[in-house]
């Protein structure tokens, strides 16, 4: 018998399949599943879900968050700085906490391994619940829930 996702929620079960239904990679695609999976957490979720349909990856909400919030890099001009925090307010009406960045980041990592990603600042900022959702996000993209 094949094990079922962990769901925090009825809304996150909810949430992921409008995730999917968006991005159909995700049943044959472990990254797009796993971004999916993450992304639906309601907490995550209704920051971003009026804008979900302009998305072109399940993890735009994350980048374009960075694109308006990240500091200024040392080998970004300020010209580029200040046209990637235009386009991210273009696109941003939301605020994230520091575990939303966390889980962001964390989902970012396990889709193309995001090197700014710390595993012990995500961990420490969840609960026992968002905990779980994290556990079974790591099985997610090793495959275990592929199609589901």
């Amino acid at each position: 018998m094949k094990n079922k996702l962990y769901f925090v929620s009825e809304d996150h079960k909810n949430n992921y399949e409008k995730m999917v239904a968006k991005f159909p990679s995700a049943l044959c695609d472990t990254e797009y599943q796993v971004a999916c999976y993450v992304s639906a957490a309601p907490f995550l979720f209704y920051k971003f879900a009026d804008k979900l349909y302009e998305f072109d990856t399940p993890l735009d909400w994350i980048l374009n968050w960075q694109m308006k919030y990240e500091p200024q890099m040392e080998d970004e001009s300020d010209e580029d700085y200040k046209n990637r925090k235009q386009e991210g307010e273009a696109f941003v009406n939301y605020d994230l906490t520091p575990s939303m960045q966390q889980m962001g980041e964390f989902a970012l990592n396990l889709f193309n391994g995001y090197k700014y990603f710390n595993l012990m600042n995500c961990i420490g900022s969840l609960d026992e619940i968002n905990y779980r959702m994290f556990k079974c996000a790591l099985d997610v993209r090793l495959g275990y829930y592929r199609g589901q």
